[in-house]
């Protein structure tokens, strides 16, 4: 599928690859021992940076510990000229700097010796920049660490946000020139012999914490901690653009811009605010509007009334005399009285239900009505003020996290190859150059080759010409350049030097000159291009993404030298090289796009980021006892890589494109795909209620959409009600002293450790799929088979967690709870706990835990009853506690997010495994439903056990493996509403009716372009019976047994009464005289059980259409 695209756009993948060290690799076994306390880290970062100011600046006597509150700026001080820096530390720290001012900073007497090997901060303008520098950024690090401190958001934010603190101390421009002055011994006084002793061991404390700090929030769960960081291109290490600086003062100078887009009625706000003081206004505006309606509503203010000024008093307390609801001056008189109405009913039942109404009549205007509009008017004026405030606080958030990364320092790596195993090779730092000069020597002779990468990608360049500490642009080169680079600069009001013009300077064309220009006068790079035509191409360059795509594909190389185990030994020895056996283990495309880069022909059509990550990923101790394998199971270390398939192409990077050029992107793909892909599969994917995830599989043949036996080609088992009890015993072959040899395993607990068993009937249940799989939540592929209640425990522990989490946000919120959790059998399918609790007076019901029939296989009602109620008991008495709760270990529970996203995350895995699994056998559209209405989709993400927004990130992210889609998705999730749409591989289609609408007497979905420019549908027609006694038996309603429903059903009446207290038309006639009845007459759809079921067919027919609509549509065109 790959080959198709080629012709388009470069594709990246990222791999891992386990790693074997070698002797000379020393392991980190220490890495996880501690633990992480953010205040310490704050205490003790602030009495270094003060106390190394008081060192290093004159002040008078040493700041007091209330002073350190004070702004650290030392813009006004002078620095001492006791403190002395050795040169042996400005040639490694501040090497251009250094040696640019060599003469000037090395004092020689008159026999040519030097006189000292040291110089001071005051002496040199270089470290003064950079010491100014730092200190202010220390006072700005010392208040987000606070701030952190203090937050209260969801922790996984939090984690994310202390983790770029961190990274941020730590990079090579903060404290990462700091340390190595005290590790080293490069800082002496003069006079004072105890206090640098004192900051030195303040150091050493400080980086321990950092280090550790570095572990607990930057670990990843699936690659764990960085160890090394190294790059495999040797002359574009350690580059850090002085644009960086540049680019985040203008993004941040945007936040203090205005808006500058129309923008309608502001109701008196000044629409020349800055952008945020203007989000902040219209936000503050929308929400007293909202609220002081709802005031009027609930005082039961009569219509003719409710446009007179009155006094409101917000959620802050703050009262406004003379107050209007402006937003709703428009509101007609029906329209208010149904506000009214509805409000009088929340209060009088207290339902949420009712709210919930109240709540979609305001946000959707009764569809038609010209009534709120001035409401919904300002809402989407707000949210476009909004979207534009948070892209540019993005785009700067993420320019600040790039600076940071860019800082990090950098080793250099090899890959070598002897006996037929690859290994990839580091060296540190400050070996770097010595490493690099021995073996970029040629050798030709010898059982080991190794290889060396040389290419300039145009950032690499970029890097090279406008870093601050490159020497790649030097006096040399400067002097032959045109004036048109240059410019003087002046430090001090004394010195004046010719630098390079910023890039921002420089337009696109005087870029291009300026790049070959560098390129042709410097000869240390000792760039092999392709042929002697590679240069010239280069010059021809019309703009610079012709000049990118040229310099990557003319400068590509990847060397191949060849020289004796022995010597290659002696090199690593003598400059402290490590070296890592590269385990091929990771199974399918990863390992496939390894072989495909050393077997690519010379155009380098896959090539390798030379920039890698070496992580250790500790073992999980939950699998210790199992004797299956995980891939999580031991500790190991992974070599992270990032490959670029079709690499001669230029690369879309979505990150903060335009919508214009995103939405022509798309078309791009999306025409290209469907010129070269032809799928007959369609894979309906439900996203139901009750947090089902449901799967349905069908095929395209003759225009319609039909079954598909899947047991032919895949097994599919169940494991039966004894099988899941089903137990054996293993023995440990080398238990630790004291530890019992024997583990007894359950089968519903690991049911990998019996897939041997499968033949055994009253254990395993083959099962015979026609299509619909049915719910995917508790399934699991194992070893090729698909097990449909493979894995109840892990979905059983979610629903748990959800529950408690749910509950513990109740109480602390402060909520007051009655009785004890309670099961309502009625509610949905199978039932469901609630609690109680006192809202106005009055007792409500709030669900907590949806039943799924299968838990009941595995844990008994009471069981569960009872462990939620030890749950409530717990935090009633201690309600601070947030992490975990007494009791045995089965109460012993993480409710954290970050508890309920890992099983969310091995749900997905087990869910996506299953289709990735039918994709080999039925390579097919991936189709789901657009995503609904925004409230709709928070009271989804409420419920803390829904997959559904996840399965679409997950699986979307498989596909792009093979680019069968194109990498922009998450830009274009806010046009997900009710509509439809194409990412290559995945459809979207319009969520109406997918679980009601007939499959019989519904023949076709789409109309065609209505005048508004909308794809329409056309009118459906409905079975009942979803999400009833009668799911398994949906129909047609005549109108009688439609009536007589509505005279004997509370609910029923309840649903089918309009605004007006009127019975609606009835929606479930069937259409040219079908009597489809799901269980009694399916009519050639027996495979249909359900309304789930039913959801998936649909929405793979509405898929199939639309595919067929736009192959229509591009027909036309051409004509």
């Amino acid at each position: 599928m790959l080959e198709s695209f080629k012709d388009l756009y470069e594709v990246r993948k990222n791999a891992s690859f386990r790693l074997e060290p070698q002797e000379n690799a020393a392991t980190n076994e220490n890495l996880y021992n501690q633990d992480v306390d953010l205040s310490e880290i704050l205490s003790k970062y602030k009495n270094f940076v003060y106390d190394l100011k008081n060192l290093l600046y004159i002040e008078g006597e040493k700041v007091t510990e209330k002073e350190k509150d004070n702004d650290l700026s030392v813009d006004k001080l002078d620095s001492s000229n006791v403190v002395h820096i050795n040169h042996k530390y400005l040639s490694k720290y501040f090497s251009k700097e250094f040696f640019e001012n060599y003469d000037r900073i090395i004092k020689r007497n008159k026999h040519g010796a030097k006189t000292k090997n040291w110089t001071t901060i005051g002496n040199n303008d270089f470290l003064e920049v950079f010491f100014r520098s730092f200190f202010n950024n220390a006072f700005e690090n010392i208040n987000k660490l606070q701030e952190l401190i203090d937050t209260k958001e969801n922790e996984q934010k939090r984690k994310a946000d202390i983790a770029f603190e961190i990274r941020r101390l730590l990079s090579r421009n903060h404290l990462g020139k700091i340390f190595p002055l005290f590790k080293g011994g490069y800082l002496t006084h003069k006079n004072d012999i105890k206090t640098i002793p004192e900051l030195t061991n303040q150091a050493k404390e400080l980086k321990e914490l950092l280090d550790n700090a570095k572990i607990y929030f930057l670990e990843d769960s699936n690659f764990g901690v960085q160890v090394e960081h190294i790059s495999l291109n040797y002359y574009t290490r350690n580059k850090t653009q002085k644009e960086y600086d540049e680019l985040i003062k203008g993004k941040k100078k945007l936040l203090d811009s205005p808006y500058n887009k129309d923008i309608s009625e502001l109701y008196g706000i000044d629409r020349n605010l800055p952008i945020k003081q203007l989000y902040e206004e219209m936000k503050m505006f929308k929400a007293r509007q909202k609220s002081a309606f709802f005031q009027q509503l609930q005082s039961k203010t009569p219509f003719k009334k409710f446009k007179e000024p009155f006094t409101f008093t917000d959620n802050e307390g703050i009262k406004h005399k003379e107050f209007r609801t402006e937003l709703f001056f428009d509101v007609e008189e029906e329209y208010y009285n149904k506000m009214l109405d509805l409000t009088k009913k929340i209060e009088k039942s207290g339902s949420n239900k009712f709210k919930k109404e109240r709540g979609d009549f305001l946000l959707f205007q009764d569809k038609g009505t010209k009534s709120f509009k001035g409401w919904s008017g300002f809402c989407s004026e707000y949210k476009k003020v909004a979207m534009e405030y948070g892209k540019r606080k993005a785009e700067s958030l993420s320019l600040e996290r790039e600076k940071i990364l860019a800082e990090q320092e950098r080793g250099w790596g090899v890959f070598s190859k002897v006996n037929n195993e690859f290994y990839i090779n580091t060296f540190p730092i400050d070996k770097v150059k010595d490493a690099y000069q021995s073996l970029s020597k040629k050798k030709n002779d010898g059982e080991l080759s190794y290889f060396i990468l040389s290419s300039i990608t145009l950032r690499a360049l970029n890097k090279l010409c406008f870093s601050k500490d490159s020497k790649f642009i030097n006096k040399e080169i400067l002097i032959k350049l045109d004036n048109e680079f240059l410019k003087e600069k002046e430090y001090n009001n004394k010195t004046k030097e010719i630098v390079l013009r910023k890039k921002s300077d420089l337009t696109e064309l005087k870029l291009i000159k300026l790049y070959y220009n560098v390129l042709e006068l410097q000869n240390s790079l000792r760039i092999s291009y392709k042929n002697s035509d590679s240069f010239d191409k280069l010059k021809s360059s019309k703009n610079l993404e012709e000049f990118e795509l040229n310099l990557k594909n003319e400068t590509y190389k990847l060397e191949e030298f060849k020289t004796t185990e022995d010597e290659f030994n002696k090199i690593l020895k003598s400059n402290e090289g490590k070296s890592y056996k590269i385990i091929n283990k990771e199974k399918g495309n990863f390992e496939k796009w390894w072989k495909n880069f050393w077997n690519s022909s010379k155009d380098g059509e896959i090539r390798i980021n030379p920039e890698l990550n070496i992580s250790l990923r500790k073992g999980n101790e939950d699998y210790n006892d199992k004797i299956s394998f995980h891939r999580k199971k031991d500790d190991v270390y992974l070599l992270n890589v990032n490959f670029s398939h079709f690499a001669n192409r230029s690369y879309i990077d979505s990150s903060f494109i335009e919508d214009d050029k995103r939405k022509e992107n798309l078309k791009k793909f999306n025409d290209l795909y469907n010129k070269n892909i032809k799928l007959n599969y369609f894979y309906g994917l439900d996203k139901g209620t009750n947090e089902l995830i449901t799967l349905g599989l069908f095929k395209k043949e003759g225009g319609k959409i039909k079954s598909v036996n899947i047991s032919k080609e895949i097994p599919v088992y169940r494991i039966t009600r004894k099988g899941l009890l089903h137990s054996k015993v293993t023995f440990k072959k080398a238990p630790k002293e004291g530890q019992n040899p024997k583990t007894i395993h359950t089968l519903y607990k690991n049911p990998s450790l019996f897939i041997d068993e499968l033949d055994n009937e009253e254990i395993f249940e083959k099962v015979n799929i026609e299509s619909c799989l049915g719910n995917l939540n508790s399934a699991k592929l194992i070893k090729g088979n698909i097990i449909l209640n493979g894995d109840i425990l892990t979905n059983l522990n979610l629903h748990k967690l959800s529950a408690k989490r749910k509950l513990y946000i109740a109480i602390t919120e402060g909520k007051t709870i009655i009785k004890n959790i309670g099961f309502d059998e009625k509610e949905q399918e199978n039932g469901a706990f609630f609690y109680e609790y006192i809202n106005k007076g009055k007792t409500e019901k709030e669900p907590v835990f949806y039943i799924n029939e299968e838990f009941l296989t595995i844990v008994s009602l009471d069981e569960l009853k009872n462990e939620l109620n030890e749950y409530i008991k717990y935090i009633k008495n201690e309600p601070n506690e947030y992490k975990k709760y007494m009791g045995n270990n089965a109460l012993d529970t993480d409710i954290s997010m970050l508890a309920i996203n890992k099983i969310k995350n091995a749900l997905c895995a087990n869910i996506i495994g299953i289709i990735m699994k039918l994709q080999e056998k039925f390579p097919g559209y991936v189709c789901f439903e657009s995503l609904s209405n925004d409230n709709n989709n928070r009271d989804m993400e409420k419920e803390h056990s829904f997959l559904g927004n996840l399965i679409n990130d997950k699986l979307y992210s498989k596909l792009n493996i093979n680019a069968s889609v194109p990498p922009i998705l998450k830009k274009f999730r806010s046009e997900l509403k009710n509509s439809y749409y194409q990412y290559g591989q995945v459809i979207y289609v319009n969520e109406d009716s997918t679980s009601s609408a007939c499959p019989v007497c519904n023949d076709k979905f789409i109309k065609g372009i209505n005048k508004k420019g909308n794809l329409e549908e056309y009118k459906k027609n409905k079975l009942y019976g979803h999400l009833t006694e009668s799911e398994s038996s949906m129909h047609h309603l005549t109108d009688d047994e439609y009536n007589k429903k509505y005279d004997n059903n509370d609910k029923f009446r309840e649903k089918h009464t309009n605004d007006k207290g009127k019975k609606k038309d009835n929606i479930y006639r069937s259409g040219n005289g079908c009597n489809y009845h799901m269980k009694d007459n399916p009519k050639g759809f027996d495979f249909i059980k359900s309304g789930d079921d039913l959801a998936t067919y649909n929405i793979a027919k509405k898929a199939l259409e639309y595919l067929e609509y736009l192959e229509s549509q591009n027909n036309d065109e051409t004509k």
